[in-house]
């Protein structure tokens, strides 16, 4: 299991060195939107991934106008710069690089921004921490000392750049920190019921790295999103109740500590009696059931804790 461990937790960061490309780059850059990624085939394009927003790469000054792009004409004459991924020779909108010191900032708190340099224009909704700025431009264009011009990706703004100012202590500069938003992220695209292993230990490392506070709460916080509260915290109580599992005929997950992202120690199937000596304090709502989680011995000798919807007690 160590070794299991080592040898993810070192695909992880072979993952996040990707991020800065190999090969040949004139100039460091990061993108501005999410990155479709082509390859070349004559004078067409073809999709090869997407790669996210903020990401450092190494771009060149060539660019290129496919006749095709997946099959379809070029009609607007899009033009695409040439960019190095994976070690090969790839190819991305040129209008999503932006040319940028390749410092990477991210938003350690939710951040209210301002549409001018002023302080008296405040949008009334803040930017979610974790967001990656693509660019900040510190060169006078405000009129209040603490603003500073940033630009980041706006997903609910149809998809756009944006450009705004934002409070300088709202950033961060870490490298740390960039890299625990990354790892939150990768964690946040997984799959839970196939990749619950690996979920923890990107948002495990991800907690390791981070060194704002609130992007350590962005990690807790995602983490939650993902698996649920993490009830495993919460007070208990002494109880002495017998009961039975009731399940309507399903096998019931018997778990090392209260909540559903911890390691299941074994099952129990309907009907079995089990006596209860501990319950938590707090509840945890797991689809449409909201319950407490119970310390219960089985009639078959099995210890663990079950959710409390998955049996009746006396």
């Amino acid at each position: 299991m160590k070794m299991k461990k080592i040898i993810l937790i070192s695909s992880i960061f072979a993952a996040i060195a990707s991020l800065a490309f190999a090969g040949g780059g004139e100039t460091a850059c990061m993108l501005r939107n999410p990155g479709w990624v082509y390859t070349r085939e004559g004078n067409d394009l073809k999709y090869k991934t997407t790669i996210d927003v903020g990401t450092k790469i190494d771009a060149t000054y060539s660019t290129f106008v496919p006749a095709k792009i997946n099959n379809s004409e070029n009609k607007w004459e899009t033009e695409y710069t040439k960019i190095y991924y994976e070690g090969d020779e790839c190819y991305t909108p040129s209008s999503f690089i932006g040319y940028s010191s390749g410092t990477v900032y991210v938003v350690k708190n939710d951040a209210p921004v301002f549409t001018t340099g002023t302080i008296a224009s405040v949008e009334a909704k803040c930017v979610p921490v974790g967001t990656v700025v693509i660019s900040l431009d510190n060169d006078g264009y405000s009129t209040y000392p603490g603003l500073v011009k940033v630009i980041f990706y706006d997903a609910k703004i149809f998809g756009r750049t944006r450009s705004v100012f934002m409070l300088r202590d709202d950033l961060s500069e870490s490298d740390d920190d960039y890299t625990a938003v990354i790892l939150t992220n990768a964690a946040a695209q997984k799959d839970v019921k196939s990749s619950k292993e690996q979920i923890l230990l990107l948002l495990s490392e991800a907690q390791s790295v981070a060194r704002s506070s609130g992007i350590s709460e962005f990690v807790e916080a995602t983490k939650a999103k993902i698996l649920g509260e993490d009830i495993s915290k919460s007070p208990v109580e002494d109880v002495n109740l017998e009961g039975v599992i009731s399940s309507d005929g399903a096998k019931v997950n018997v778990r090392e500590a209260p909540g559903k992202g911890s390691n299941t120690v074994g099952q129990l199937e309907d009907g079995t009696a089990v006596s209860a000596t501990k319950k938590t304090t707090k509840k945890e709502k797991i689809g449409g059931e909201e319950a407490s989680w119970y310390y219960v011995e089985a009639s078959n000798g099995t210890k663990g804790w079950i959710f409390g919807s998955t049996a009746s007690f006396k």
